[in-house]
């Protein structure tokens, strides 16, 4: 948890699979090239903006939003989460983009960049780069910012050090700190004092003294799992913090109480990546991306000792950012190979997966908070309507007709939108899109088998109208039976946005 309000991602470069690593050690620095063995033939899905559940609402001049990171396309894409469309264009960042923090109030996302070696700096105000990158150490894989904004860690995986960046106007770097072999994530605690960094390549976590000028490394390494990976720390009911520490070449969780000393494992999928908690009603519970196994496990940490297992969530492939919105009501998770993001509801029991979004490249690293609106009202995106008919039960009575609409927006389906269905000045039906943006209307009776006539030429006539929306523009299309037989065909094929 980076501070109040934004809850950020542990998502971070893909290890090698399982198999191909050594037993006794993990390599020491994973860097992203333009040419990993699972990225041949990838192909970018088809997006479906599927609209997810508002977060803690936000004010006039506020939103919140995903901030994900598209390692092969070198930018972050914006996604609102109160509706699932995207917020203005990808911004360009450096080279492989794999982690991303918000800074408490929002104001700024920190972006590493692996293959470039620095840390872009965006202004959400304005979605744009602001100054030039930070230099860092090599191959960095992950980021988080202090809780009072004013510190940037960055892990360098390659040069086994962290960089400590000042949140300054023209944020410089502070320091650098020499930690274990193959740092891999970094989190600071819920009180600001510490942060702790995995070493992947020593099974440890190192605790860094952030309270100190400049920040330094205090104590002795914590044993973990073997490969550990993703890091939080959170709370306990005592006031003490305790760490989850995903070990990748395990498939477990280590989880440890700083200060009681506790240390428990829980087995989790394979190669667990990120990792992040989620509040409900008397207690938490901690979300575990398995890399491997393309799911998530859902630790239920309340008043477990051990936490356990509570659900194992299909999600999509190879997922590694995991990022919950303020009011804990949602979890969203990143499938880097289906370039998916997967949406969680936190308030069932068990959790479930409620929708996806797709169409968003190779996603990694994701972050969660609320960043300032432009002021003054936004373009509307326009929006496109097909209808299609289709009779059935010919020889029964009554008759039924079935319409079809499809809405659209930017040539990719529209899900959750209501569209009404009529004939002449009579309403139908009206239904909400699919995923594939889909809406369906049974017609039974004399509306089947008449409709309305449109002039003249006696054809009777159907119309699907989406009304639009503050994001969307409406669209209305039209189709025509033929002096009320055989099929209804649309005689323009559609009516694009009014």
């Amino acid at each position: 948890m980076s501070g109040h309000g934004t809850v950020r991602q542990r998502g971070l470069p893909r290890l090698p699979q399982e198999d191909s690593m050594s037993r006794s050690a993990v390599p020491k620095a994973w860097t992203w090239t333009r040419t990993w063995a699972w990225a041949a033939g990838l192909a970018v899905l088809g997006g479906t903006v599927v609209p997810l559940a508002a977060a803690t609402p936000a004010t006039a001049q506020t939103r919140t939003v995903d901030y994900v990171t598209d390692v092969l396309a070198d930018a972050v894409l914006v996604i609102d989460t109160a509706t699932g469309a995207r917020v203005g264009n990808p911004v360009p960042v450096g080279d492989a983009p794999v982690d991303v923090a918000l800074t408490p109030d929002g104001s700024r996302a920190f972006v590493v960049n692996n293959a470039s070696n620095n840390v872009s700096v965006i202004d959400t105000a304005t979605h744009t780069v602001t100054g030039g990158p930070v230099a860092v150490g090599n191959s960095p894989t992950a980021v988080a910012v202090s809780p009072d904004g004013a510190r940037v860690y960055v892990t360098n995986s390659g040069s086994d050090s962290v960089t400590v960046i000042g949140n300054t106007a023209t944020p410089t770097v502070l320091t650098t700190i020499t930690v274990g072999d193959a740092p891999q994530d970094v989190a600071l605690g819920p009180d600001g004092r510490r942060a702790y960094v995995t070493d992947s390549g020593s099974d440890d976590v190192t605790v860094i003294d952030n309270t100190a000028t400049p920040p330094v490394v205090t104590g002795t390494p914590l044993p973990v799992g073997r490969g550990p990976y993703g890091i939080i720390a959170t709370t306990t009911p005592l006031a003490t913090t305790k760490l989850y520490v995903t070990n990748s070449a395990a498939g477990t969780v280590t989880v440890l109480d700083t200060a009681l000393g506790t240390v428990e494992t829980v087995p989790v999928g394979g190669q667990p990546r990120g990792l992040a908690q989620a509040t409900i009603p008397f207690g938490n519970r901690v979300y575990v991306a398995n890399f491997g196994t393309d799911n998530v496990s859902v630790l239920q940490t309340n008043g477990a000792n051990p936490p356990f297992v509570l659900a194992t969530l299909p999600v999509g492939d190879q997922p590694q950012g995991v990022a919950v919105t303020p009011d804990s009501s949602r979890v969203h998770v990143t499938g880097t190979t289906s370039g998916t993001l997967s949406v969680i509801d936190n308030t069932l029991t068990p959790p479930a997966v409620v929708s996806t979004v797709t169409g968003l490249g190779t996603p990694v690293g994701l972050a969660i908070g609320t960043v300032p609106a432009p002021p003054g009202p936004q373009p509307q995106t326009p929006t496109t309507l097909t209808l299609k008919a289709k009779k059935k039960h010919k020889e029964q009575r009554p008759d039924v007709l079935v319409l079809r609409a499809r809405l659209t927006a930017e040539d990719e389906p529209l899900s959750g939108k209501a569209v009404t269905f009529t004939t002449g000045s009579t309403r139908l039906c009206t239904d909400t899109t699919d995923a594939d943006g889909l809406a369906t209307c049974a017609v039974r009776g004399e509306q089947a088998a008449g409709g309305s006539r449109s002039g003249s030429s006696g054809k009777a006539c159907y119309t699907a109208r989406f009304a639009g929306d503050a994001i969307y523009v409406p669209s209305t299309a039209t189709a025509c039976r033929k002096d009320g037989h055989g099929t209804p065909r649309s005689p323009a094929g559609a009516t694009r946005s009014e």
